[in-house]
């Protein structure tokens, strides 16, 4: 199966869902509760994720959502929503991992950890009249999203807690093998390159390497467990706005990246699979955030290229998309172009994986120009239901090199139009 890019987003729905979403509102205030439900699910599947699904019969509604390794499964009748996802079960519940769980319910809005059956759960309970489709929508993220994250926090916590329930598909043998070779020759090759250079002369330079080879990471490989955990601490522990020297930020980021680079294969592939999701992680952002960043960024390159740094370069070009697509739920049309960029800046990757099209070959140095602008004009096309002046003009795009060809790409998308 092909490796899959990036984390699932859920933000700025099409035209067509986002009117099953003001359907279910309407139906909400005039007490039509169950077509106010059947629509809200509606608004939640996504047909390329096949990640919702649902009965009725009657006033009652069955449905369950997936989100990564879990599910949520729940029942809606006439005075009361019930939704739980199980994350684990047990022979004997001890004491530290009871404790656990009642400092994480202190942390929930809607949902609370229970235990049932040997069993241990996240759910949420609620009349009809308050479960208004903002609310459950919120309600709903809350238990999927969380649920996902803390099933394999606490197995890998707690030895006397098995696995139940999980939904995944898992990679061939051979796909982890490239993925993992992909994993540690990044980070050995920039640990190995700035080694050489002088860490408060060069750095920024530094900085943008080690975070750009995070953020190439974090979107090739989409890790989930411990994995992920590892790679989010990495990134809030760099941006926190704190006491902390620049300097040691960056020493501190490069010893993470020692550590990351020094676990065991099987630690690594074990946080490495594909799922299916409902709710996207990232809150939305609006366009100019991916705008602004790459105004913010690009103009740093300059240094570098005419002081003979074009690693550097090329690595500020493309933390930009790694960095939006981390921290914003933007719209399609800028996530499929910020992928876009990165893929074909790593297309050898997306070639051994067998995933999506060849774009660039390092060998020869030469575009697969063809492709690029097939891609491109289905993002132009589908962009515009959205955003009626939206054009990326490829007759702008240098084919010079890598470094010409990532400028030249975000230059173009600084001057897209998303008035609608």
């Amino acid at each position: 199966m092909p490796v899959k890019f990036g984390r699932y987003s859920d933000a700025f729905k099409p035209k067509s869902k986002n009117e099953k979403w003001n359907e279910c509102d309407k139906m909400f205030s005039e007490k039509k509760y169950t077509d106010s439900f059947i629509a809200f699910f509606e608004y939640l599947k996504d047909s390329d994720e096949q990640n919702v699904f649902y009965t009725v019969a009657g006033n009652d509604i069955k449905f369950q959502l997936l989100q990564g390794s879990k599910e949520v499964r729940g029942f809606i009748n006439e005075n009361k929503i019930t939704a739980l996802s199980v994350l684990a079960e047990y022979e004997k519940l001890s004491v530290a991992a009871m404790r656990r769980l009642m400092e994480y319910n202190y942390t929930f809005y809607y949902s609370r950890f229970a235990t049932k059956d040997n069993r241990i759960v996240l759910k949420l309970d609620s009349s009809v009249i308050d479960g208004s489709p903002r609310k459950l929508y919120f309600a709903l993220r809350e238990l999927a999203v969380r649920a996902d994250r803390l099933d394999e926090l606490l197995l890998d916590d707690f030895t006397s807690l098995k696995p139940l329930d999980i939904h995944r598909e898992e990679y061939l043998p051979a796909e982890l093998d490239v993925m993992y070779s992909f994993f540690t020759r990044n980070l050995n090759d920039v640990l190995s390159k700035i080694s050489v250079y002088n860490k408060e002369q060069m750095s920024g330079g530094i900085s943008y390497l080690l975070l750009n080879i995070v953020f190439r990471l974090y979107y090739f490989l989409s890790p989930e467990g411990s994995l992920l955990t590892d790679f989010e601490k990495i990134i809030l522990d760099y941006f926190t706005k704190d006491n902390i020297q620049f300097m040691q930020k960056i020493t501190n980021l490069e010893t993470a990246l020692v550590e990351l680079a020094a676990k065991p294969k099987d630690k690594i592939v074990s946080s490495l699979y594909k799922t299916k999701s409902t709710f996207g992680v990232a809150s939305p952002a609006d366009p100019s955030a991916g705008i602004d960043s790459i105004g913010t960024n690009i103009g740093n390159i300059a240094w570098y290229i005419e002081n003979s740094y074009p690693d550097i370069a090329l690595s500020i070009l493309e933390y930009i998309p790694g960095y939006c697509l981390y921290h914003f739920g933007l719209p399609k049309p800028l996530r499929d172009l910020f992928g876009l960029l990165m893929q074909a800046l790593n297309s050898k990757f997306c070639k051994d994986t067998g995933s999506g099209a060849s774009y660039f070959d390092a060998g020869t140095g030469s575009f697969n120009i063809e492709n690029l602008t097939s891609e491109i004009k289905r993002i132009n096309t589908e962009a515009l239901e959205m955003y009626p002046s939206f054009l990326f003009k490829t007759e702008t795009l240098l084919y010079t090199s890598l470094l010409d060809f990532a400028k030249s790409f975000l230059t173009e998308m600084q001057i897209l139009k998303f008035n609608n």
